[in-house]
């Protein structure tokens, strides 16, 4: 493999790593900004109507964009193995 061997998974272990920090980053914004999640946090009753509009927020902002969260990309990025 040889120095070039060793430079590709350098390069794999930096895109993974920065992968998983706009994950996280995408999430932990979800996470302080929603809605949802404020009333969860304040113990406040949730309707089914915030739940779906929660869930609707996940799949469009993890599901696109530089994301792209998909079953593959966190099996991958956080070394976690697939439900067979």
């Amino acid at each position: 493999m040889g120095d070039r061997g060793f430079g590709l998974v350098e390069n794999c272990l930096i895109i993974k790593e920065e992968y998983r920090q706009r994950v996280e980053a995408k999430v932990l914004e979800i996470f302080e900004t929603h809605p949802t999640i404020a009333a969860i946090r304040n113990r406040e009753a949730v309707t089914d109507l915030q739940l779906v509009a929660l869930e609707r927020t996940q799949r469009q902002e993890l599901g696109g964009g530089n994301v792209q969260l998909s079953e593959s990309n966190i099996c991958k990025t956080f070394n976690v193995k697939a439900n067979s």
